[in-house]
């Protein structure tokens, strides 16, 4: 049978366990509620070498800061379009061969694929070297980039 005091030291163990339940609840749902969404922007242009339409490879983005990239095949008119958005930020700009890193080595035998695009200034051509940069801001982004000889 429950005394009062028996009775009375339940109903204080109870209130304790629903505080403490109560209070872990509220600290765990601000705990990897969703991070904070990065502004990103949709990137689309045109790239021109010598006043005419570039058509050849690929356009590549690369951020020092963030790690991020993308990269697209320059079409028949010189334009692009990145398959994904971008986080916001400064971007170098380069160009390379299509497929260039999309395959395995060569076979024994079988032609090397090309590490250069011809025609076009090799500092272009590297991450390093190129002066081509691109500031991606959220939304949309139409960039254009004039490459000279």
């Amino acid at each position: 049978m429950m005394t009062r005091t028996t009775i009375r030291l339940f109903s204080l163990r109870s209130h304790w366990l629903c505080l403490f339940l109560l209070a872990g609840t509220v600290l765990l749902s601000g705990c990897g509620s969703g991070a904070e969404a990065v502004p990103s922007g949709q990137v689309s242009g045109n790239v021109t070498f010598d006043g005419s339409p570039w058509t050849t490879g690929r356009i590549n983005f690369a951020s020092s800061t963030t790690g991020a990239g993308a990269y697209a095949d320059l079409q028949e008119d010189g334009s692009f379009t990145l398959p994904a958005e971008l986080p916001a930020g400064e971007y170098k700009v380069f160009f390379t061969p299509v497929g260039l890193g999309d395959q395995p080595p060569a076979e024994p035998g079988q032609p090397e694929p090309a590490t250069t695009l011809e025609g076009l200034p090799e500092k272009y051509q590297s991450e390093t070297t190129t002066d081509q940069t691109a500031t991606v801001k959220e939304g949309d982004n139409s960039l254009s980039f004039s490459l000279t000889s």
